[in-house]
């Protein structure tokens, strides 16, 4: 899950804003039954991108959510936080 600069962020089926007191401050509805993963992108993390899950879903579902399965791009006009690099160092056995 990525947390933005004011506030957490949860997903559902929608993409939704919270201040650090609770207050929703905004919902976006995705095209998708099961978003699975958020994080922030672009060279200001001001892009958000949502990936969703596609198996297991029936023919029914399908037909409902044909995006199922897809990776969304979300321009929401808010910035994200840069999560530390990791940096790999050799471990001699």
């Amino acid at each position: 899950m990525g947390q933005n600069t004011s506030g957490a962020l949860s997903r559902r089926r929608c993409f939704q804003q919270f201040a650090p007191d609770g207050t929703r401050l905004r919902r976006i509805n995705l095209p998708v039954r099961r978003p699975t993963m958020l994080a922030f992108g672009g060279t200001a993390l001001d892009e958000i991108y949502v990936t969703s899950a596609r198996a297991g879903a029936d023919a029914a579902e399908l037909a409902v959510h044909p995006l199922s399965g897809g990776v969304f791009r979300i321009r929401a006009g808010i910035k994200g936080r840069a999560e530390p690099r990791f940096v790999s160092r050799k471990v001699h056995v």
